[in-house]
């Protein structure tokens, strides 16, 4: 099973095993860079060289749990891919997880009966009600909801109506 995970090797006369390959190269390259290096090398975009040129300005937004980050970076050369940085990156501490804080603050406030639940009871809900469901869809902003409503199922509960 050992020969099955192990990369193929040689064994040079004193029989010591050797990687088949002579150099590895790796070099450390911060989270959005790596993003643009994903998106920029991606199939569908390198088999469309006319997408992608040199001097193109690309802008990176990367919106994760805990923080928002944008930076934008040059292409500098198409291959092999190297950008540079053109715009000094910023970030925030604006993340979903805020979100999710805010919606436990309501759920312990609006429903008396979500502190005795148990807790695998509440992590259920709370993937399907919530971060697949209203987190999704909702939209403070919608001109055509005045006041939206969402109905959702809590596990032992029943139903419950939710009003911004």
């Amino acid at each position: 099973m050992r020969n099955a995970i192990d990369p193929p090797a040689r064994k040079d006369p004193s029989g010591t095993r050797r990687s088949p390959f002579r150099e590895v190269s790796i070099e450390m390259i911060s989270e959005p860079e790596a993003a643009a290096h994903a998106v920029l090398g991606a199939p569908n975009v390198v088999l469309r060289p006319d997408l992608t040129h040199t001097g193109d300005v690309f802008l990176i937004a990367d919106a994760g749990g805990g923080t928002v980050d944008v930076i934008s970076y040059t292409v500098k050369r198409l291959k092999p891919l190297e950008l540079e940085e053109c715009v000094v990156g910023k970030g925030g501490l604006c993340g979903s997880i805020f979100i999710d804080e805010e919606f436990d603050i309501l759920l312990e406030t609006e429903i008396a009966e979500w502190l005795a639940l148990e807790p695998h009871l509440k992590r259920r809900f709370k993937g399907n009600g919530w971060e697949h469901s209203i987190k999704r869809i909702f939209d403070p902003f919608d001109p055509k909801i005045a006041t939206p409503t969402y109905e959702v199922e809590i596990p032992t509960i029943g139903l419950h109506e939710f009003s911004r």
